[in-house]
């Protein structure tokens, strides 16, 4: 079974987010350059983890991915979110 827990339904990879919190507390140009090689490999390994993911889960894991994004929290939860509330 799947994690769809009441957080899980925020983002499917909220730690994307410490990226962006990084370049907020130390703007540096070798800050900047780092993030964007952190944000390309955190990218390919989320898209690897979610294809292991779907052969593990199937449909379940492509409804959960359907209703909640992927990498932005962006607070709505989901439509599973409002349903558990």
């Amino acid at each position: 079974m799947a994690l769809t827990t009441r957080q899980s339904l925020r983002g499917r990879m909220p730690s994307s987010l410490l990226i962006a919190g990084m370049l907020v507390q130390w703007a540096t140009i070798a800050t900047v350059a780092m993030a964007l090689v952190l944000a390309v490999m955190y990218y390919r390994l989320a898209r690897k983890e979610e294809s292991e993911m779907i052969a593990q889960f199937g449909d379940e894991q492509l409804e959960y991915m359907a209703r909640t994004p992927a990498f932005i929290p962006l607070g709505r939860g989901g439509e599973g979110y409002q349903k558990r509330c």
